[in-house]
């Protein structure tokens, strides 16, 4: 992008993808991103080779729980349930839409 913008890019082995409900949970996701939520990174662009697909997808710059887990600051008890209570609603408007996340972990909670 001209103006700097970064993005984050989602790479998939098509081969993880091979039966038909798999590749039908792939175009929900990228239908329920497309569209834009508080809860959802925005997806701006998908393409794929001969093995993978691409997701071109908002970059969230404060990044993950797992990491700032991992880098020695644990959440305080406040922050805890704040993100918890910001976690249930997100999975609740997965749920609203008829999805269900597969990869739920401390790794996949973005900031």
């Amino acid at each position: 992008h001209g103006d700097g913008e970064l993005f984050a890019l989602k790479q998939m082995s098509k081969a993880d993808y091979s039966d038909k409900n798999t590749r039908q949970s792939v175009k929900d996701e990228k239908a329920l991103l497309a569209e834009g939520s508080r809860w959802f990174v925005r997806l701006f662009h998908t393409f794929q080779d001969h093995s993978d697909i691409f997701m071109v997808m908002e970059y969230l710059q404060g990044g993950d729980l797992h990491m700032q887990i991992m880098e020695g600051r644990p959440p305080t008890v406040a922050e805890t349930c704040f993100w918890m209570a910001e976690l249930i609603e997100g999975v609740d408007a997965l749920h609203r839409h008829g999805l269900v996340h597969r990869d739920l972990k401390p790794g996949n909670v973005c900031f």
